[in-house]
């Protein structure tokens, strides 16, 4: 009987690792049974939902996505291949970007004999703060201040759902709720082989990560100090971040700050999120009981270590002048 595994990301959750090494180990994987599609030119499954999703144009797939998916179903459904599709855009809910066609691509998944759907998820205080740092590589960032409130009120940011009970609604309107399985992204990182060792094991295949040898990809698209990146934003009175002051607003807070944590949020701004999404949190786990009980979201404890950023003080703001003064 055919299946097929639609991963769902969320966004930075380690999707760009995972979808690079099943990429380069499609060989590997289709030797036991296991379909990576090429779709396009990316090793991610995005030119599915390109065609209700802003994204760049080199994502979009001949025909459509849709299209490009039947043919999927076409090809592996009749068969007893387990297929993989992966795109953290599949968790896109819009409005703002668009948002992927759930239902049409749950209805043409029914297709396969079985279905699952994973998405894995994080607390949301650092799943704001990685969306933070991967919005200003490419475009002014939110404020954090502003990201927060549009998480608390809204429950989403970017399109992208903060409030995973939206989430968990956007996929129940494609995939019956026993196909649908959350994961905590700190506990998968903990368990055996990590995000890939949890995804060879759901595949049910007889080895873990060290037998994909070469193909496991080095962690790509690694967000970088959350701090150093607001900096270089305010250095820039909001604009994009140039690699040149990121380099230099993190070697200033290595230099002020060693090693020690960085977090975007106040310590206000912390309290308020965890407060909005402790009982949220709380609400979709009781919800999942019946289907995948167990289920928790921890909210993280208070980092003592950490810098938030209402610690960034003058001291910070002359060690950049002294770098840039150095650099000129």
């Amino acid at each position: 009987m055919s299946e097929l595994i639609v991963h769902v990301g969320t966004h930075k959750t380690a999707t760009t690792h995972l979808q690079e090494t099943l990429f380069a180990a499609r060989d590997l994987l289709a030797a036991h049974g296991v379909i990576y599609p090429k779709l396009g030119h990316a090793a991610g499954h995005h030119g599915i939902v390109a065609d209700t999703i802003a994204l760049p144009v080199t994502y979009r797939l001949h025909g459509g996505g849709l299209a490009a998916l039947e043919a999927l179903a076409d090809l592996w459904a009749g068969t007893d291949c387990r297929v993989i599709l992966s795109s953290e855009e599949f968790s896109r809910i819009g409005p703002d970007g668009g948002a992927a066609d759930i239902q049409a691509i749950g209805r043409i998944a029914a297709r396969f004999g079985h279905v699952r759907v994973l998405a894995l998820v994080r607390p949301q205080q650092q799943f704001l703060q990685a969306v933070h740092a991967e919005i200003a590589r490419t475009r002014p960032a939110p404020n954090p201040h502003d990201m927060v409130e549009s998480a608390v009120t809204a429950g989403r940011i970017d399109g992208l759902a903060v409030d995973y009970r939206l989430l968990y609604a956007h996929l129940r309107r494609g995939f019956a709720p026993e196909a649908i399985r959350l994961v905590d992204f700190g506990r998968a990182r903990q368990t055996e082989g990590g995000i890939l060792g949890l995804f060879l094991r759901l595949l049910r295949l007889p080895f873990g990560p060290d037998a994909l040898g070469g193909n496991v990809a080095r962690p790509l698209n690694p967000s970088p100090n959350a701090l150093a990146v607001w900096a270089a934003q305010m250095l820039g009175a909001g604009g994009i971040v140039p690699a040149a002051t990121l380099r230099l607003t993190s070697e200033a807070y290595r230099a002020v700050y060693g090693e020690r944590p960085a977090c975007l949020f106040t310590r206000p701004e912390v309290a308020r999120l965890n407060q909005r999404f402790a009982g949220a949190n709380a609400a979709l786990a009781q919800g999942l009981a019946t289907v995948q009980p167990g289920f928790h979201i921890a909210t993280p404890l208070p980092d003592v270590d950490a810098v938030y950023r209402e610690d960034i003080g003058a001291g910070f703001w002359l060690m950049v002048a002294r770098l840039a003064a150095r650099a000129a």
